[in-house]
């Protein structure tokens, strides 16, 4: 099961300095749970979210903010890049997701 908020939680939890264990301490949930939650293969829900949000002390809407500006930079990053780099971005892209897509079969 992905999330698409797992990524910025982990991203926050980090600039903040504060380790998984911490964060476990912080929100009740159990350091395997954020770890799952981080890597994208446990869903969150609204609670989730907000429980998050306050251990870390942001606003459940800065997690999705945080998503949309890394949507956008990475178009950036590949928008700049000469053709030849854009290819092999994109042929980077399309072997990781393959990857991904096995290893759930």
């Amino acid at each position: 099961m992905n999330n698409i908020l797992g990524s910025v939680i982990k991203e926050i939890r980090k600039d903040k300095k504060i380790t998984q264990s911490e964060l476990a301490r912080l929100t009740g949930f159990k350091q395997n749970t954020i770890s799952n939650h981080e890597n994208g293969k446990r869903s969150l829900d609204e609670c989730d979210i907000y429980t998050y949000a306050k251990a870390l002390n942001v606003s459940p809407q800065t997690f999705f903010d945080k998503h949309t500006n890394q949507d956008k930079d990475i178009l950036s990053i590949y928008n700049q890049l000469h053709d030849e780099r854009q290819a092999k971005v994109y042929n980077y892209a399309i072997e990781q997701l393959d990857e991904q897509l096995n290893e759930k079969r």
